[in-house]
């Protein structure tokens, strides 16, 4: 959309709480609710605060996103953690001396130690659950890869492209997953429209300018967003004409012309208009060499369709304004 409004846009909300809550949504949905500031009620819930004493098993590696470039000296200790992590579950190997380190503290605040918590649970289970399966697998295609994403592009002017490569990223996932997560973008959106709409009318009472009210604000937001479509011809062709059949019909080439077999016609290209009363010519002749094979009067008309640009007549009882 930015490439079409030839203009930067900008989502105005926290995006690290953005990519948070589609995760906590996944766990309460899939394993429990939490029970209180750091404890869990499923049953994947309360194994966390004990996973990081348990070793390491041989486990499936799990696909993941395209992580970006980071610089991991510039990273705390749990988002090291989760990045060192997320690496080892995507190659499927995990060293006892690394399993020993901290995984972080479990607290609601911050779901980054959740995650990083779940990712050390996964490692060290024989035979992980399918809810499990699922949590992880949303992890490492989607939250892992775009908190770092956020992490090196934290401005809001980046808001929009991440948004779009996070809703890239939710198609990978199982119908399940896509389910919990769209309803929560959805509001997300909400909200970053009523942001975006206190913002404006601060900056409009600051220049001393007319209060917006949320339904207009609303309705120019759309209006410059995708255009007064309501006042757009009904029969607005949209999109660029393709040029292939100009550079095909007026390459240079030798052009042959054949007719259609039992006779049958066609509307001719050049002198045809069904627009216009007693305007219509058919005839059986056509370009062989054309891909498109136009109907063409011999002669004339199959002269003027390969050497013209707009080669269409205009017939005599048509309407000129």
């Amino acid at each position: 959309m930015e490439e079409v409004l030839l203009r930067a846009l900008q989502w105005i909300i926290c995006l690290l709480h953005f990519n948070e809550l589609p995760l906590r949504h996944i766990i309460e949905r899939i394993d429990g609710p939490y029970s209180g500031p750091k404890e869990f009620s499923g049953a994947l819930g309360k194994q966390l605060s004990t996973c990081h004493t348990l070793p390491p098993v041989d486990f499936s590696p799990v696909e993941s996103s395209d992580f970006p470039e980071v610089d991991v000296n510039l990273l705390s200790t749990d988002q090291k953690y989760l990045f060192e992590i997320s690496l080892a579950v995507r190659d499927g190997i995990c060293s006892l001396d690394w399993a020993n380190r901290d995984p972080g503290n479990i607290t609601h605040v911050c779901w980054l130690t959740t995650a990083n918590r779940f990712l050390r649970l996964y490692v060290a289970t024989e035979t992980p659950s399918q809810n499990l399966i699922k949590i992880v697998e949303f992890i490492m295609k989607v939250y892992a890869p775009m908190w770092f994403l956020i992490k090196t592009k934290p401005s809001c002017t980046n808001g929009a492209p991440h948004l779009f490569k996070y809703i890239t990223l939710i198609r990978d996932l199982s119908a399940e997953l896509q389910e919990i997560v769209k309803p929560v973008i959805q509001r997300l959106l909400e909200v970053s429209v009523v942001n975006s709409f206190l913002l404006y009318n601060m900056n409009q009472l600051n220049k001393g300018l007319k209060y917006l009210n949320h339904r207009k604000f609303q309705e120019s937001l759309i209006t410059q967003l995708v255009g007064d479509v309501r006042n757009s011809p009904v029969n607005l062709k949209r999109g660029r004409r393709s040029t292939a059949d100009n550079e095909e019909r007026l390459d240079g080439r030798q052009h042959f012309v054949s007719s259609h077999p039992n006779s049958k016609s066609k509307d001719c290209a050049v002198s045809s208009d069904q627009k216009v009363c007693g305007g219509r010519k058919e005839t059986v002749f056509f370009c062989k060499t054309c891909t498109k094979k136009s109907g063409l009067h011999p002669t004339t008309c199959f002269e003027r369709y390969h050497t013209t640009k707009k080669f269409t007549l205009t017939h005599p009882n048509a309407n000129v304004n």
